[in-house]
């Protein structure tokens, strides 16, 4: 088992994207990803999803998906919606997994990606009084 902090730097290199701040959340059982706009297309007979990322501090971002999933989700809130996943690599560190990831608002939200319980199970260990664990750039 891997120990991480409760915020760590975070990779998903099939996305192109580096070094997000993250927010370890055990509370949380799915992992999400701020996005700016979600559309369906259908392209060349395949439907497509497609997403505007527009994280903090970065240029938006549009990516495309014809391998996706639509799963109802409940909140911490107890309300339902319907959220879409994509299922991409990971790296926090050194250690790199398979995760589903779904998309979601985050725009309220300090961090704008959120990491639940499913991608911890069986890789990490959350030390809750740590930051950063596998960064040089500890600050916050």
């Amino acid at each position: 088992m891997e120990i991480i902090g409760r915020n760590e730097f975070v990779d998903l290199p099939e996305l192109g994207l580096f070094g997000l701040k993250a927010k370890i959340d055990t509370g949380a059982y799915r992992s999400a990803i701020h996005y700016h706009d979600l559309r369906i297309e259908t392209i060349n007979n395949v439907k497509t999803l497609i997403i505007t990322l527009d994280l903090i501090g970065d240029q938006p971002v549009e990516k495309k998906f014809t391998d996706f999933k639509i799963t109802k989700v409940k909140s911490s809130f107890g309300d339902k919606s319907k959220r879409y996943f994509i299922r991409t690599k990971m790296r926090i560190g050194d250690i790199e997994k398979m995760v589903d990831l779904s998309f979601s608002d985050r725009s309220d939200m300090r961090y704008p990606l959120l990491i639940g319980r499913k991608v911890l199970a069986k890789t990490f260990l959350v030390d809750v009084s740590a930051k950063y664990l596998h960064s040089q750039n500890s600050s916050d």
